[in-house]
């Protein structure tokens, strides 16, 4: 049996926070951008966007979920975007399946509310569209369209 002040620390010590909560996620974007080395910038980048997307994903439903929802997917979007400058296409899909995503929530809203989310996103999406259809495969010659 524990003694009482044994037992008191370590009822009293906070525990670890379940891994996936948005402020995990959050947390882990945050290291992924900052510690990206420069050789594995855009793969680093990627991971970190999708990070971000997991914290957008991972926000409950409560009064303000819509406006932290916001900052994460446009958190996703400029990583993924920087992360393709860098490079890397690897998330343009995710990026395009979480603008998709958050723009069905904003639908959901009065026509009145987050106007400037909506243009954004939109204005978002017809880039991460254009950059995929930049990097598809050419019908015609079954190569990369920009070779």
């Amino acid at each position: 049996m524990l003694s009482p002040a044994l037992a008191l620390p370590l009822f009293l010590a906070p525990a670890d926070p379940p891994a996936d909560t948005w402020q995990a996620h959050e947390a882990e974007c945050r290291r992924l951008e900052d510690g990206a080395p420069a050789a594995e910038r855009g793969a680093s980048l990627v991971a970190a966007g999708d990070a971000c997307r997991r914290a957008f994903e991972t926000v409950p439903n409560e009064p303000d979920a819509i406006g932290r929802r916001s900052f994460f997917v446009f958190e996703a979007h400029r990583l993924y975007q920087l992360a393709h400058d860098a490079g890397s296409e690897a998330g343009l899909c995710a990026d395009a399946r979480v603008l998709d995503t958050f723009a069905a929530q904003l639908a959901a809203l009065k026509p009145s509310e987050r106007r400037h989310d909506r243009r954004d996103v939109a204005r978002m999406r017809a880039q991460v569209e254009a950059c995929l259809l930049y990097t598809s495969p050419s019908p015609r010659d079954g190569l990369l369209s920009r070779m």
